[in-house]
C-alpha cells in the first residue's frame, strides 16, 4: 500500500515537472516573439524583423552548436537584446533586406565560434572539477549497477532505501551536468551536492 502511494506520488511529481518545464519554455518563447513585434512596430521594420526570425532559425540549423546563457532568462534577455539592436540599425529599405540576412548569418556564426571557444576553455579548466564529479557519478553507478541506471530502477532503489525524493535528482545527475540539473530542477548546485551525498551515505549504511 505504501509503495503504491509513493509510486503514485512519484508519477504525479514527474508529470508536474514536465508540465512546468513545458510551460516555462512556452512562456519564454512567447516573450521573445512578442519582443520582436514590439521592436518591429517601434522602429517601423516589420518586414526586416520577420526575415530575421526566419533566417535565425534556418541558419541555426547549419551550425553544430550555438552559445546559450547559463539560465533560460539569460537566453531570453540576450535574444531580446540582439533583436532590439538589429531593429535599430536597419538602413534604407533598398539594402536593408540583404543586410538583415547577412547580419543574421553573422550572429549565428559568432555564436557558434564563441560556444566552441567556451567548450575548449571549459574542457581545459574543469579537469579537476570534472574528475571529482565523475568520481561521485562512478560511485553511484557502482552502487546501482550498470544495468540499473534507468529511471524506474533508480526510483525502486531509492524507495527501498527510504529516500524516494532523491530518485529524480540522481537520475538527472547521471545523465546531465550539474549545471543542467540545477536549471531543470530550479535548485542551486549545493542542494544537488547534498542530495548526492545523502544518497551515497544511505546506500553504504546498508
Amino acid at each position: 500500500m505504501l509503495l503504491n502511494t509513493i509510486k503514485k506520488w512519484s508519477i504525479k511529481s514527474k508529470m508536474k515537472l514536465k508540465t512546468k518545464l513545458l510551460l516555462k519554455g512556452l512562456f519564454h518563447s512567447l516573450l521573445q516573439f512578442s519582443s520582436v513585434f514590439v521592436f518591429a512596430w517601434f522602429n517601423n521594420c516589420f518586414i526586416e524583423m520577420t526575415i530575421i526570425v526566419i533566417c535565425f532559425f534556418i541558419f541555426r540549423t547549419k551550425f553544430e552548436k550555438q552559445y546559450h546563457a547559463l539560465t533560460t532568462w539569460g537566453c531570453t534577455l540576450l535574444t531580446m537584446l540582439i533583436f532590439y539592436f538589429v531593429s535599430c540599425i536597419t538602413p534604407e529599405k533598398s539594402i536593408s533586406l540583404i543586410l538583415v540576412v547577412m547580419f543574421t548569418y553573422l550572429i549565428n556564426k559568432v555564436s557558434f565560434y564563441y560556444r566552441d571557444y567556451l567548450d575548449i576553455k571549459n574542457e581545459k579548466n574543469n579537469k579537476v572539477v570534472k574528475k571529482k564529479k565523475n568520481t561521485n557519478r562512478q560511485l553511484i553507478i557502482e552502487i546501482l549497477g550498470k544495468d540499473n541506471l534507468d529511471e524506474e530502477s533508480i526510483e525502486k532503489y531509492c524507495i527501498s532505501k527510504g529516500v524516494p525524493k532523491l530518485s529524480e535528482t540522481i537520475y538527472l545527475f547521471l545523465n546531465n551536468t550539474m549545471e543542467e540539473v540545477s536549471e531543470i530542477l530550479e535548485i542551486d548546485m549545493s542542494t544537488i551536492t547534498r542530495r548526492i551525498k545523502k544518497f551515497i551515505d544511505v546506500s553504504f549504511k546498508g
